[in-house]
């Protein structure tokens, strides 16, 4: 981990460790919308995803593309020196025009039309061609909504399972059809980093999640919130039970802290840090758990 100075002051900033290649990361985007005001490469924000926040030139964005030159929270701590190939900080939420609107809701047409979309076309081609460009041993996309299709309890009425529709799975047809592309164009080591949901999960993403026999193309490393919430807590029934119905999900709870990833040529881990208390000064953290992804071999492993 680079620069322990940095670590100390803003220990939920990720820290690459360099060693030689590429860190290129492009502007926050959604749906072709302009670009945001640029923004404290090494800034605070409440949440405690993943930051990679990044000032690409305007022009590069308004033509929908990008090959590095950017500056972000991974170059600006390690230097602008690592084997990871940041790309992209996606948009923070749907539009509002998302046609299944918020919350968790069961199955509907409207998931697997090809028409619906997070991304925007210009955005969505822009990501491809980095991703097929890109000579770095890990390829990361930055964002807020959750990717793996995680599929909730439904009710005492309607027991049917249900899906988060602000998030990725109201709009599956372009979620898998966006892994299909990580594993049809053979991506080298695609991950995922989100944030925004108040909650820690590793999820080993497929093409597919519904389909557990399918092959591993990616692992998402989603980060929960540093204060906001509360304490919270870990609930090991509600996990196994999340678990018994997404085999993809691999980890979740909803306590405090943050992740710290930890990379090399050959593995990336990730620490989910658990802070005991939020109000209390000095206030310990533990390491609740540990995942590996090894080079070359899709999917986390427990360690």
């Amino acid at each position: 981990v680079a620069d322990p100075a940095v670590v100390d002051r803003d220990p939920w900033l990720l820290q690459p460790v360099g060693v030689g290649g590429e860190v290129a990361v492009a502007h926050d985007g959604q749906r072709d919308r302009p670009p945001l005001p640029r923004q404290d490469p090494v800034g605070v924000e409440q949440q405690a995803q993943p930051l990679v926040e990044a000032d690409a030139p305007e022009e590069e964005q308004a033509q929908g593309s990008r090959r590095g030159g950017g500056r972000s929270a991974l170059a600006h701590v390690a230097g602008g020196n690592g084997m990871v190939e940041g790309r992209d900080p996606l948009g923070r939420h749907p539009h509002p025009d998302q046609p299944l609107g918020d919350g968790r809701k069961p199955p509907h047409p409207a998931q697997l039309d090809p028409a619906g979309t997070l991304l925007g076309a210009g955005q969505r081609d822009w990501l491809r061609q980095g991703l097929e460009g890109s000579a770095a041993t890990w390829n990361v996309l930055a964002q807020q909504v959750m990717m793996g299709l995680v599929a909730f309890p439904g009710t005492a009425k309607d027991p049917e399972p249900i899906y988060s529709m602000d998030q990725w799975p109201g709009a599956a047809h372009e979620r898998m059809a966006l892994a299909r592309f990580w594993a049809d164009r053979r991506i080298p080591n695609p991950i995922v980093l989100t944030g925004d949901i108040h909650s820690n999960w590793v999820n080993d993403l497929r093409v597919d999640d519904r389909e557990p026999e399918t092959p591993v193309v990616a692992t998402e490393f989603v980060g929960t919130s540093i204060t906001s919430g509360g304490n919270g807590k870990d609930n090991p029934e509600a996990t196994a039970k999340l678990q018994s119905m997404n085999p993809c999900v691999r980890f979740f709870n909803r306590e405090r802290g943050y992740v710290r990833c930890t990379v090399t040529p050959k593995s990336w881990r990730s620490d989910y840090v658990a802070v005991e208390d939020i109000l209390k000064p000095g206030g310990r953290t533990t390491i609740r758990q540990s995942f590996l992804v090894e080079s070359g071999r899709p999917g986390a492993q427990a360690v």
